[in-house]
C-alpha cells in the first residue's frame, strides 16, 4: 500500500517517476508525462538519467543497471 513506491522514493530522491517497476501505477508520473506534451515541464528527471545512487542495492537479485533499463 505504497511502500515501494516510498522505497523508490529513497532509492532516487530526485526522480520524478516513482513507479519503476511493472504494476507500479504512477498517477503522478502520468501528471508531470502531460505537463511535458504541453510545454510546462522540462529537463524531467528520471533513474534513466540520474544514474546508480552509490551505496544503493537491489534486494531481488537484479543488477541496478538492469533494473533500471527495464531487464
Amino acid at each position: 500500500m505504497g511502500e515501494s513506491w516510498h522505497n523508490n522514493h529513497h532509492a532516487y530522491p530526485g526522480s520524478a517517476k516513482l513507479g519503476l517497476l511493472p504494476g507500479q501505477i504512477d498517477l503522478g508520473w502520468w501528471l508531470i508525462k502531460a505537463f511535458e506534451a504541453t510545454g510546462l515541464a522540462s529537463d524531467i528527471k528520471t533513474p534513466d538519467n540520474l544514474g546508480p545512487r552509490p551505496g544503493s542495492r537491489r534486494v531481488d537479485g537484479l543488477r541496478e543497471a538492469d533494473a533500471v533499463a527495464g531487464a
